[in-house]
């Protein structure tokens, strides 16, 4: 689904009046069907807004409200909707933690089952958990699985949806019609008035079509047209795996070293600076006017305040920057995906925040929002027919793709150096190609702690160090290690890896074939016997190779 913002010409007062009164209109009814459904379980029980809108039909609710049938219908489909989108995002947020826990497959699947649908897992939060009969389990173990998903809900929960701010309504094909006049496009609406409509003019030229949502601007006393259409997702035949990692001074950089949005390092620096001393010159005219309030000149105070103090000019300068900043996004998002064409976009989890290093980083950090970068992923990902992947970040940027070395030195602004290897490159794309590596790691999900992903690293390395041949197997134990085939490494096996490691093609081949049908059907003995197998192929190896060694050193 792709939203286009229509922006209007200027309204005059008492066209934008008309329209702030439809505006509040339809606020107060979707909270009071908001109301309706947060109480008790009316939306747990309910099984769509169509129940809701026909019982208001009955005891003649339109006929207390200003809105028309249609309007206050499409007010009790929002409400419903807001309320699936409030339990959806709980349940979205607990689910990749399910398969971190140590239960059965039948546990798992009630947890899965419970998410999928959000008014039964509304149920299960606030009165009886549903019980599916088809998944066996004692009555013990479904109660593990109920509280464990009680306890993630409560933490994450926050209060119930309101209406906050009055400033928009939606609009179905029959509240508006598309008019065309000598001076461009627009939209007649209608109005609280029966039989009377608004006139928007509307900057610019395009389809309008299905439901769309009028946005009000008060400062500029302009609106948004936000008109949705489907997007034609295109199949992709590629398999590629790609990897990004995002920074500051580009956008993102690839795992084979290119840098995309180069110059979004020099937007952020000036945008910051700017930000930076405006924010200096308004805390001396700050002081000056709590200065001027102890001396009692009061209305030297108040002029500073609403002359030198206001806020619409800031505002205004910083979406700019935002808009700038989000262009870039896009043109790189776009390079990316023209260049590599991938299956699989790889990146960190975009959602999180860390402790900046200094306030330039933090003001920078302040324009540069990385959720934007997680929204026009998803969007431009999805059209272009691939899927984003998030994995867990913790020590990407400080362990060495080639050995596996861990340490923070390793790492010096955007140099890296090994200083077990020696191996070298860019931070970033060091970053990018070790998330590559880790989205193949089955040990390693969104939710391990870093303490956990530290362990697990040092382990890796250590039993490297550890194996008799490191030096001669290197290929095998480090390469084909983080490509799942290792006995070390407990990760997971694609048949994708035939493309992405080509040296390994005999060794997955063997894999494959040494596989029962009893194998094939159950996954995890499957990937038993494939760490079976490569385990005899390494020590076959081993074999061959300290052959080798003894042959040149007795000068046979």
């Amino acid at each position: 689904m792709r939203t286009v913002r229509r922006e209007s010409l200027k309204l005059n007062q008492a066209k934008f009046d008309a329209l702030e009164r439809i505006a509040c209109a339809f606020a107060s009814d979707k909270q009071t069907h908001l109301d309706f459904y947060q109480h008790d379980l009316n939306f747990s029980l309910a099984h769509s807004y169509r129940l809701r809108r026909n019982e208001l039909k009955g005891l003649n609710h339109h006929a207390l409200t200003p809105l028309s049938v249609h309007a206050s219908d499409l007010a009790v489909k929002e409400a419903f909707e807001t309320e699936v989108k409030y339990w959806a995002a709980i349940a979205a947020d607990i689910h990749p933690r399910i398969a971190s826990h140590d239960w059965t497959p039948e546990q798992q699947h009630y947890a899965y089952w419970l998410l999928v649908n959000e008014r039964r897992f509304s149920l299960l939060i606030l009165d009886r958990a549903p019980i599916n009969e088809k998944i066996q389990l004692a009555v013990g173990e479904r109660r593990q699985v109920q509280n464990y998903l009680r306890r993630r809900a409560r933490r994450i929960m926050k209060a119930r949806p309101r209406v906050k701010i009055a400033r928009s309504f939606a609009l179905d094909s029959t509240l508006y019609t598309e008019v065309k006049t000598l001076t461009g496009q627009g939209l007649a609406i209608s109005s609280l008035e029966k039989g009377k409509r608004i006139f928007i003019p509307l900057q610019g030229e395009g389809e309008i079509s299905g439901n769309i949502r009028i946005v009000l601007d008060r400062e500029s006393r302009k609106v948004e047209a936000h008109i949705s259409s489907e997007v034609e997702v295109r199949v992709k035949a590629s398999e590629k795996v790609v990897a990004v990692d995002a920074g500051l001074t580009e956008v993102f950089v690839d795992d084979e070293g290119n840098h995309y949005g180069k110059e979004l390092g020099e937007t952020l620096k000036k945008a910051s600076g700017r930000l930076n001393e405006k924010g200096k010159r308004r805390n001396k005219l700050h002081a000056l006017a709590k200065k001027y309030d102890r001396q009692g000149k009061q209305e030297k105070a108040r002029n500073i305040r609403r002359r030198n103090l206001g806020h619409k000019k800031s505002r205004e300068l910083k979406r700019r920057a935002k808009i700038t900043i989000t262009n870039q996004i896009n043109r790189a998002i776009n390079e990316l995906i023209k260049k590599r064409e991938p299956k699989v976009i790889v990146t960190e989890r975009l959602d999180i925040r860390g402790k900046a290093q200094s306030k330039a980083i933090s003001r920078r950090v302040n324009y540069w929002r990385r959720s934007t970068l997680k929204e026009r992923f998803e969007f431009k990902a999805s059209a272009a027919g691939c899927r984003r992947e998030q994995v867990n970040p913790a020590y990407t940027s400080q362990t060495c793709p080639e050995c596996g070395y861990l340490d923070k030195a390793n790492r010096k602004g955007d140099e890296f150096q090994c200083r077990e290897c020696g191996h070298r490159g860019h931070a970033d794309q060091i970053a990018a190609q070790n998330q590559k590596s880790r989205y193949y790691d089955r040990r390693i999900t969104l939710y391990t702690p870093k303490e956990t992903v530290r362990e697990i690293l040092l382990n890796d390395y250590n039993a490297r160090l550890e194996h008799p041949l490191r030096h001669e197997v290197a290929s095998i134990t480090v390469k084909a290690a983080r490509a799942g085939l290792h006995p070390l490494f407990h990760q997971r096996f694609s048949t994708g890896m035939n493309k992405e490691l080509p040296g390994q093609c005999n060794l997955i081949r063997m894999v494959k074939k040494s596989e029962s049908p009893h194998t094939r059907r159950h996954p995890i003995n499957s990937v038993r016997g494939c760490h079976a197998v490569t385990k005899r192929y390494v020590t076959g190896m081993q074999a061959q190779m300290s052959c080798i060694v003894d042959n040149r050193v007795t000068g046979v």
